[in-house]
């Protein structure tokens, strides 16, 4: 079934286009795979695409974001495939930045989802353990301490975890599977780049209260597990 585009849309396509074709070509893509960039996307090339509002079209505008909808970020999602883009955006603008606005408190997405919008923070989802996608078996394990968290062990094929400000880890606690926001800076906290993709095994060695609970309910909402199949695909 073809999808037809809006004039707004049409318009949305044509901009991010030419953009994606001028700055972020596959030839960058390339050069920054075969230079080893620590980062493995150009810092500035991401800067413009956040200017343009791009990294904000799923974020609402009382937020900071563009408040676009699923469309939009398909017909951004379609040319950044269409030129091999290297960009944080579907890890960081999509599912990390939904997970957000699905059960984060109103303090977490005021410090953190206009920071994503401008493209000045990166946050990703940290689920896997294993070698496949299994959220069913998750077993990091989530202790409460004081008025936080503690947690310990390893996520594995964290997209973009090793440029990211902010974690949110799927850990089980006594009730289920629950999402904590870890900042990448917390104590404890060892993320390594494992591949020229942009995936990262992270290792939570004792987050203390830096680690603040999310909501368990948010890991079984439809959006969300059709966004952690996704990602698993990438």
């Amino acid at each position: 079934m073809a999808l037809l585009l809006n004039e707004e849309q049409s318009m949305l396509r044509d901009s991010a286009r030419s953009f994606l074709a001028e700055n972020a070509p596959v030839a960058q893509l390339r050069q920054l795979r075969d230079g080893r960039d620590a980062a493995g996307f150009a810092g500035r090339t991401w800067a413009d695409f956040a200017e343009l509002g791009y990294a904000g079209v799923a974020i609402p505008e009382a937020q900071g974001g563009t408040g676009l909808g699923a469309v939009e970020i398909g017909v951004l999602m379609e040319q950044i495939g269409r030129h091999l883009s290297a960009l944080p955006f579907l890890a960081s603008g999509v599912v990390a930045a939904r997970a957000l606005q699905l059960a984060g408190s109103p303090a977490q997405q005021a410090q953190w989802l206009p920071r994503i919008a401008r493209g000045e923070a990166i946050a990703t989802l940290a689920v896997d353990e294993g070698a496949k996608h299994r959220p069913e078996a998750i077993a990091l394990p989530a202790t409460r301490r004081g008025e936080g968290w503690r947690l310990a062990g390893s996520k594995h094929f964290v997209p973009d975890g090793h440029v990211a400000s902010l974690l949110l880890v799927a850990a089980r606690a006594d009730d289920g599977v629950a999402l904590f926001a870890v900042p990448r800076d917390a104590p404890g906290v060892q993320v390594e780049r494992k591949t020229s993709a942009a995936y990262a095994t992270t290792a939570i060695g004792g987050a203390g209260p830096s680690a603040e609970a999310i909501a368990a309910a948010v890991m079984a909402h439809p959006s969300m597990l059709t966004l952690q199949r996704f990602m698993a695909l990438k």
